[in-house]
């Protein structure tokens, strides 16, 4: 059979990119803070990079949108910056929340909204999922052969990622 796909994008130029490059995939324009998804829909959601965006209202607001939104045993795929480096690495400001610009490894500043690993589980939990997975992956050793030197820049970083899965209990 052939999976429905169903995707939300903020950036209408991704969308536009989106609809040139996936034919199989139908992309809404939205903000998952504020629309609101069918009840009890989906199974699986996943939410790429856009976290670190919204403030803690905001954040709660996707949780609660999503949790929501997914059936019984759903799961939510999500991989946001890590905290660390959304921080651009300085563990001496880790605690001081809120919004920054920040330098990626390529070149471009972005303002983020900075949050603990703790500000991102706790309203995940709070909408009601468990959390099946948390990881912090290391950057790949195939960087390091094809690019040593962007391969050094990356890890000066720290973590790069945050992976969760998260999971809407079935009872």
């Amino acid at each position: 059979t052939q999976e429905k796909i169903n995707g939300i994008e903020i950036s209408k130029k991704l969308i536009a990119i989106a609809k040139k490059n996936i034919s199989r995939v139908t992309i809404r324009d939205g903000d998952l803070t504020k629309m609101e998804l069918p009840k009890d829909y989906f199974e699986i959601a996943f939410s790429v990079r856009s976290v670190e965006y919204l403030n803690n209202k905001g954040l709660e607001k996707f949780f609660n949108n999503t949790f929501r939104s997914l059936k019984k045993g759903g799961k939510l795929f999500l991989i946001t910056g890590h905290p660390l480096r959304v921080n651009n690495g300085h563990i001496s400001t880790y605690l001081e929340r809120g919004p920054r610009r920040v330098s990626l490894p390529w070149g471009m500043q972005v303002d983020l909204f900075h949050k603990t690993i703790s500000d991102l589980l706790m309203p995940a939990i709070q909408s009601g999922f468990l959390i099946k997975l948390i990881t912090e992956p290391p950057i790949p050793n195939s960087l390091k052969q094809k690019d040593p030197q962007q391969f050094a820049y990356y890890k000066s970083y720290g973590a790069i990622n945050l992976h969760l899965i998260l999971v809407k209990p079935v009872q």
